[in-house]
């Protein structure tokens, strides 16, 4: 592997990053919304059918 090469993956590594973080962020809390939401229905079904 020559310098060119790691610098070019180091920058693309920072680049995707800086601007993913806050999708990710975004993506997680979702995730932990959706399952929240499933725990809530599947209780309200286990409620309603005894």
């Amino acid at each position: 592997m020559n310098g060119q090469v790691s610098v070019k993956k180091v920058m693309k590594k920072d680049k995707y990053r800086s601007a993913t973080v806050e999708d990710v962020h975004k993506k997680v809390e979702w995730h932990i919304n959706k399952d929240f939401m499933k725990k809530k229905t599947f209780s309200k079904i286990k409620e309603e059918k005894g």
